[in-house]
């Protein structure tokens, strides 16, 4: 068949991040073995402007200057902090983001002589100032009996996005929309006067086996993107064990 020349093979940006972040954009490309297409440049854009540029043959003759970052052409863009010598031809990285980095990121591939093939990929990112709360957790009972329905809620305290909650037992993670060894998690959206919430519910039977030193550990976390995370640990105990206050109380 025909060589297609270069083309992008995926493309990965941060759906969301929070100021003063990290954030890695990561465009990997493959060049053609037939026909000896290669790579001409490789571009990146913030909402349409270009702030990061590699061209191999330019890169080429600079590779002997003191200063590696002469290969690449940098261009100011507004909410755009580079870091130029973390960068690469493949992924770009940028520092100390603010609400201004927010936008629509675009990689481009051009192929070289012959066909200059040119094919693009964008992704939306998108930067919040409000730091990830941790989760609340509500119904929870002073102590349980074997078998009895266990129904929690656990409901984000971030007003300007609505992080991921996920739910542990034990250790063991518990899927949302998932009914498994009766357990369930429905997971709710709800928009306001003060910005967006989400509550998700977990329900379960509270089997003899769950109970590890009259103990049921359970964790609610909240997750926005990769990175961050924040979480709630709770004890549900069981009602047939005395505690230590108890056997405290009853020895008199």
């Amino acid at each position: 068949g025909l060589a297609e020349g270069v083309r992008i093979t995926s493309l990965s940006v941060p759906s969301v991040a929070l100021e003063g972040d990290e954030v890695r954009l990561r465009c990997d490309y493959e060049e053609s073995t037939e026909g000896g297409s290669r790579l001409y440049s490789l571009k990146w854009y913030k909402d349409g402007q270009e702030f990061y540029r590699y061209v191999p043959g330019a890169a080429a003759d600079l590779l002997a200057q003191e200063n590696p970052c002469d290969i690449f052409t940098e261009h100011g863009v507004y909410g755009v902090n580079l870091a130029c010598y973390m960068s690469n031809t493949r992924e770009v990285v940028l520092t100390g983001i603010t609400r201004a980095t927010s936008g629509d990121y675009k990689c481009e591939v051009i192929g070289d002589y012959p066909d200059f093939r040119k094919e693009d990929r964008t992704a939306n990112l998108q930067v919040f100032g409000e730091h990830l709360v941790t989760p609340h957790v509500t119904g929870i009972q002073e102590s349980y009996h074997a078998m009895e329905l266990v129904a929690l809620n656990c409901s984000s305290g971030n007003t300007q996005y609505t992080p991921e909650i996920h739910w542990t037992i034990n250790g063991r993670p518990i899927h949302k929309g998932v009914g498994t060894d009766s357990y369930q998690q429905v997971l709710e959206h709800s928009s306001g006067p003060s910005g967006s919430s989400s509550v998700s519910e977990l329900t379960f039977l509270a089997h003899n086996d769950l109970f590890r030193g009259g103990i049921i550990a359970v964790i609610c976390e909240a997750r926005l993107g990769q990175h961050h995370r924040q979480a709630g640990p709770y004890t549900l105990r069981t009602a047939e064990a005395l505690w230590p206050q108890e056997y405290y109380y009853n020895a008199g």
